[in-house]
């Protein structure tokens, strides 16, 4: 999705064609990827009402939406154009899944870019000057659609050393370039020539305790039948691995379909292999071929790759993991999904929006205070326990910035959407909707843990199942993978980019102890990359591949 908003344009004559509209005033293309029988369509255009809808991503509650409001037609952008010709952005209330929509109002002089609370399928990227907005789904067509002086934002750089895995507001690793938070929508006022973030402001659902203790595995189920069978080559793939929850999606698939089901899992090695167990467990299924294969260590060749298709939104050490998933995932055969990514944030409350608290109490605000002083480090030290790779991200903490959304959960579901989306999979998240986040409120201190959600998915998956699921082991340390090219990311330490974000006792302490602060030293190649691929130019000819061939050794020299 890419779209440019002129300040100074007026609508007048209209191109509508080939996944790409111009008005004058506004110039939007669109390219999908179809799963669905009703998303054939990257936009429709009601040229009646000047209203123009763009949806990516799925929905799974739609035919019921559709009904509920007696329209007739059969692709999303158009049942979504009209639910918002109906009711504005209040259709927002009833509409559930996992998708980024476009609204173009020509009457209202409105032009939108609207995602669920949780966050949108893909980063919604946007560049303001005087003259106009550029949006994107993709950096990489941001970048190329809108010529500026690139450089590296160094304020927000630091802000990701801090947070260590993303940046925790609007900024990104490009000065200038700003990226849409959950809970937010993008909004551009032609008649007042003014972009805007406002709030989303939703109802939300309400179920009783009684309600969701007795259907709490039906929302799950539900979700999974909704959006499976909208899909144009069913069944989707599943990833698999020992614990409760990606289990009890395999339960449900199995439940729907007698279609031979494709499971991925990885061996991640050492303790965190969990292959032998999900061969166990795959004993008491029929029709599931099961692709699995070793991670090795030469997955940190891939780095530069990595960064491309992150585009510099957020690095983790389950990246690496994912990656390998993705590859083996193409010889599935399949372009969707099901992941149990989400579950715990979603049933043990953890996730930040409107459905939870967002009070900090005093001991959060004092950890926040002492984050910016020189008892920090010893508070973390002494009292948190926390190790000196902690402690040293301290150190670029940005009291001026403060999250208001919960960035793990962002994290969680854009470490899989970035990177499949990639590939060219859609990811499907049974455990992220509004039913189950509603009935985990509900249930509150009973589900503390996931207590309640573990027995009664034990419950609905047998005695002989359960007793062989586990929880699942996470994923491998990057201390091997750092150790295999040590050499080459240690020279990273020596570029203007990482001196202009430390000074030389920090970089010292990092030379002196590698091994100590490998996860820091990842973060610094990270952006070290990114700057070489997004802001030298020495790249821009590669924009349009969704992946980046290059060896680490060749980068980083």
């Amino acid at each position: 999705m890419l779209g440019v908003v002129s300040w100074g344009g007026s609508s007048g004559e209209i191109t509508s064609q080939d996944g790409c509209f111009n008005d004058g005033y506004l110039e939007y293309e669109s390219v999908r990827h179809s799963n669905f029988s009703y998303d054939h369509m990257p936009f429709s255009f009601d040229q009646e009402r000047g209203i123009l809808c763009g949806v990516l991503g799925y929905f799974s509650n739609l035919h019921e939406v559709k009904k509920l409001h007696s329209i007739e037609k059969t692709m999303d952008t158009e049942i979504i154009g009209e639910l918002y010709r109906l009711s504005g952005l209040k259709f927002l209330d009833e509409i559930d899944g996992h998708f980024v929509i476009f609204i173009y109002d020509q009457n209202a002089g409105k032009t939108l870019v609207l995602q669920p609370e949780q966050g949108s399928i893909l980063p919604v990227y946007y560049y303001e000057d005087s003259n106009s907005v550029t949006f994107s789904t993709s950096l990489r067509y941001l970048l190329k659609k809108k010529a500026f002086d690139r450089k590296l934002n160094v304020r927000g750089a630091r802000k990701f050393l801090y947070k260590s895995y993303m940046i925790p507001d609007e900024e990104t690793l490009v000065e200038g370039v700003k990226k849409l938070v959950p809970q937010t929508y993008l909004i551009m006022d032609k008649k007042n020539k003014v972009l805007e973030t406002p709030e989303i402001i939703t109802n939300g659902l309400k179920i009783s305790s009684d309600t969701a203790e007795k259907h709490f595995g039906d929302y799950i189920e539900n979700n999974i039948v909704n959006v499976c069978s909208g899909l144009s080559d069913p069944p989707p793939a599943v990833t698999l691995s020992g614990g409760v929850d990606s289990n009890l999606i395999l339960h449900y698939l199995r439940n729907m379909t007698k279609d031979r089901i494709e499971a991925v899992t990885v061996d991640a090695g050492k303790e965190y292999n969990e292959v032998p167990m999900v061969e166990k467990i795959l004993e008491h299924y029929d029709g599931v071929n099961f692709i699995t294969e070793s991670m090795k260590d030469t997955v940190i060749d891939s780095f530069p790759d990595m960064v491309w298709r992150y585009e510099g939104y957020l690095f983790e050490g389950g990246i690496f993991l994912r990656y390998c998933i993705c590859n083996l995932l193409k010889d599935s055969g399949k372009h969707t999904v099901l992941l149990g990514a989400g579950a715990n944030e979603i049933i043990s409350l953890e996730i930040k929006s409107k459905y939870y608290s967002k009070i900090d109490n005093m001991d959060s605000r004092l950890r926040n205070f002492l984050k910016g002083t020189f008892l920090g480090s010893i508070y973390y030290r002494l009292f948190a326990k926390k190790s000196p790779e902690e402690i040293l991200t301290l150190e670029f903490h940005d009291s001026s910035s403060r999250t208001k959304y919960n960035t793990a959960f962002e994290l969680l579901l854009k470490m899989h959407d970035l990177l499949l989306n990639s590939y060219g999979f859609l990811g499907i998240y049974p455990f992220v909707n509004r039913e189950t986040m509603s009935a985990s409120l509900a249930l509150r201190d009973r589900n503390y843990h996931k207590q309640f959600h573990n027995m009664k998915a034990k419950e609905i998956l047998g005695e002989k199942v359960a007793e062989k699921v586990e929880m699942s082991f996470g994923v491998m340390e990057e201390q091997d993978l750092f150790e295999m090219k040590k050499d080459t990311l240690m020279k990273v330490l020596d570029s203007e980019i990482v001196q202009s974000l430390l000074n030389s006792r920090q970089i010292n302490k990092l030379r002196n102890d590698p091994m100590t602060y490998h996860v820091f030293i990842l973060h610094l190649a990270y952006i070290y990359l990114f700057n070489k691929l997004y802001i030298s130019g020495e790249f821009d000819s590669e924009f349009d591949n969704d992946g980046f061939d290059a060896d680490l050794d060749a980068l980083i020299q």
